[in-house]
């Protein structure tokens, strides 16, 4: 047990209106907060509310997110670029002065991973 009570900060916020809620599950990303988002995974099929997932969302870790039960996430699938690589779809300058951007195929690895159903 992770010490929250995810049934009660769902239900709370399921009140306040929420029908959705996208979180790390308290951590810096997802793959630092698994036992939290089985918990409000939980508590979130318990109360009708989606829980999505994001931060740091990746090919390895969404497949334990899929294992837990998820089927959203939320994730960047970013990847550094030169400035006229991919595009200008969110080509954006970090304060490093590096690019990122929207990488299409990462994007369309996780959906096949969410949509495979095994």
């Amino acid at each position: 047990s992770s010490g929250i009570n995810a049934e009660y900060g769902v239900q709370t916020l399921k009140d306040l209106g929420f029908s959705r809620i996208l979180t790390t599950g308290g951590g810096s990303d997802v793959s630092s907060s698994i036992d939290t988002l089985k918990e409000l995974y939980t508590a979130g099929v318990t109360g009708s509310v989606t829980i999505l997932p994001g931060g740091g969302v990746n090919e390895s870790n969404v497949i334990c997110l899929k294992e837990i039960g998820f089927r959203e996430v939320h994730s960047s699938c970013s990847i550094y670029c030169e400035d006229a690589e991919y595009g200008s779809l969110f080509n954006k300058p970090l304060p490093s002065g590096q690019r990122k951007t929207v990488c299409p195929l990462k994007v369309e690895r996780l959906c096949m991973i969410l949509q495979t159903n095994e």
